[in-house]
């Protein structure tokens, strides 16, 4: 497949690219323009998204032909689809299974122990139920999208 001198896994490359620059600035949008603070799974979902989109960056800066960064980018794509199941799993919860919210999450960056950090953004708390079901699940539909555009990319090399 030609269009004006790419070859079809440079443009499947450059979807992957786009497709997670525009997740990863949607996330942003949220924030920034809406004001809407991210619970600790949906930050665990935008580092996902990103390094997902790092790993198409490299392979394609790299060497396109490697396997290895498409591989690399389905993985990071199905981890971060784990948490967004993840927090989907706890809206579906009812009120008094909702774990804890606990401290502020920039509280615990300050005091607590890395481990415990990434324990809590692993596991989400009930701060992340107060997003409700749309952040979570359209961050599903975008790790599916990108795991769908990874490996078209892949099967073209």
């Amino acid at each position: 497949m030609h269009f004006d001198g790419w070859r079809g896994k440079e443009l499947w490359n450059l979807a992957a690219i786009a497709w997670a620059a525009i997740l990863a600035a949607g996330a942003l949008v949220l924030e920034h323009g809406f004001g809407q603070l991210p619970c600790a799974l949906c930050l665990n979902q935008r580092a996902w998204i990103m390094l997902a989109g790092l790993f198409v960056v490299a392979g394609f800066a790299h060497n396109p032909r490697l396997g290895i960064y498409p591989l690399l980018a389905v993985g990071a794509s199905l981890a971060g689809g784990a948490f967004s199941i993840r927090h989907l799993y706890l809206l579906t919860l009812p009120a008094d299974q909702v774990p804890g919210c606990g401290v502020d999450f920039d509280y615990m960056i300050d005091v607590f122990p890395v481990l415990d950090v990434l324990r809590h953004m692993a596991q989400g708390t009930g701060e992340c139920t107060e997003q409700g079901f749309m952040i979570p699940a359209a961050a599903l539909v975008g790790f599916v999208g990108m795991v769908a555009l990874t490996v078209t990319y892949w099967r073209q090399r």
